[in-house]
């Protein structure tokens, strides 16, 4: 099972390697800019929402960000 921790980490690297400006992937979710870099800080967890938002937006498979590391 994948831990909150290691499920924070993988949505901050998702966010910091998409190459998408911060303030434009905050905008396009509907969130300050604040929120997002606690989430890239590994501060906070997204709620299910922003989460679905955040893997459509950024095109990110959600097996790998949910498990990622861990067999399936």
């Amino acid at each position: 099972m994948t831990t909150r921790e290691q499920i924070r980490r993988n949505i901050a690297e998702a966010i910091v390697n998409s190459g998408m400006p911060r303030s434009e992937l905050a905008n396009r979710l509907g969130i300050k800019l604040s929120t997002l870099n606690n989430y890239i800080k590994c501060k906070h967890t997204p709620k299910l929402k922003i989460f679905a938002n955040l893997c459509i937006i950024l095109g990110l498979d959600v097996k790998r960000i949910l498990y990622s590391g861990h067999d399936k």
